[in-house]
């Protein structure tokens, strides 16, 4: 199964990669968080990247204009997921329109990096 989700959603999908990494081929996590406070969310992101490893390949797509996620925030959440273990393509993209925390409402922004990332997942 493929899992895809935007802010909570995308941080769930990345999550029950995590728990459930056999049943899951791949994750595309757009600007996802759960809360943007690191100390409380970090060790999800952890937990997650523990129990997907490398067998889950994900993609993470936020923007640099997010008004949730700062990139600092995304980079700790990313730094903590592969630090332990978890395989993720972590993308940050710039001038997407208003709130990048919408990224997914602009394909045209994401569209050919998703393309090559789901070209790559083992089917």
């Amino acid at each position: 199964m493929l899992l895809a989700g935007q802010s909570r959603g995308g941080f769930l999908a990345m999550h029950y990669a995590g728990l459930k990494p056999e049943e899951v081929m791949g994750v595309v996590n757009f600007s996802g968080g759960w809360y943007p406070y690191g100390p409380v969310t970090t060790p999800y992101y952890a937990n997650a990247g523990r129990g997907a490893g490398d067998k889950v390949k994900q993609l993470w797509l936020y923007a640099d204009n997010d008004r949730l996620y700062k990139e600092e925030l995304i980079r700790e959440y990313h730094h903590a997921f592969a630090a332990a273990g978890g395989s993720a393509r972590f993308e940050l993209l710039h001038g997407v329109p208003g709130d990048g925390h919408l990224l997914r409402l602009y394909p045209e922004r994401w569209r050919a990096i998703a393309d090559e990332y789901l070209s790559s997942l083992d089917r």
